[in-house]
């Protein structure tokens, strides 16, 4: 089974990763959001606003997509058929461990984004997390392919969104939309992530919704090309 050539992907916020330099405030600042979105830290206050009981970080931005997100974007990522799909883990599944993507996917739809969330992907063998991943050692597209399985016969909805917290070169996404075209052929496969890791020359502040695509790249890899919508 080849691998599908690109997917259509959204984002909504954007960081630079520490190993690029945090040269200003803005970055900093944005690198902190990343972190707690991983975590899914809860908070009390922010920006002084006071939450009680304390909000989520995933259930924070989903309450700033329903309100901010660009009306076309909005239309190619939400629209009223929309089955969320989070993207799994890089580690095989345990039940109490966290699952940031499946979190933010739930909060999306709590606040009016999308129809439901479908669970219709799992990792079947754990890969290294880009995250933590040496030089050249990210998983690619295909080892993302081979290491995710379907885990249900029929998606609610042919309007298929990924969900997930991070894009950093976009293979973990290009290879759970070419698992599930591999399933559901018909379906309309798109993704939508949380927050964007850029270049330092690229980022120009923390809430930037943007659009494009990730494309297959070489042999196997990924390249994402986003733009301003």
């Amino acid at each position: 089974m080849s691998l599908h050539s690109e997917i259509q992907v959204g984002t909504f916020l954007a960081y630079v990763p520490v190993h690029n330099g945090l040269d200003t405030d803005g970055k900093q600042a944005a690198y902190r959001w990343a972190g707690r979105l991983k975590q899914d830290t809860a908070m009390v206050l922010v920006g002084g606003e006071e939450f009680d009981p304390p909000i989520h970080t995933t259930d924070l931005i989903a309450r700033e997509v329903s309100n901010g997100l660009p009306a076309r974007m909005e239309e190619l990522f939400f629209p009223e058929d929309a089955t969320l799909v989070p993207i799994p883990r890089a580690s095989l599944a345990v039940e109490e461990a966290m699952w940031v993507p499946d979190r933010f996917a739930h909060a999306l739809v709590r606040h009016g984004l999308g129809r439901s969330v479908q669970r219709l992907l799992v990792r079947s063998e754990a890969v290294t997390r880009s995250s933590t991943a040496e030089k050249g050692g990210r998983p690619n597209a295909k080892k993302h392919f081979d290491t995710m399985a379907v885990t249900q016969l029929m998606p609610e909805t042919w309007t298929l969104i990924l969900i997930d917290d991070v894009l950093t070169k976009g293979s973990t996404a290009l290879g759970a939309a070419s698992r599930l075209k591999a399933a559901f052929p018909q379906a309309d496969v798109r993704c939508f992530v949380a927050m964007n890791a850029c270049y330092p020359d690229k980022f120009k502040q923390t809430r930037r919704p943007q659009i494009g695509t990730v494309k297959l790249w070489g042999m196997y890899g990924a390249h994402k090309e986003l733009q301003d919508p």
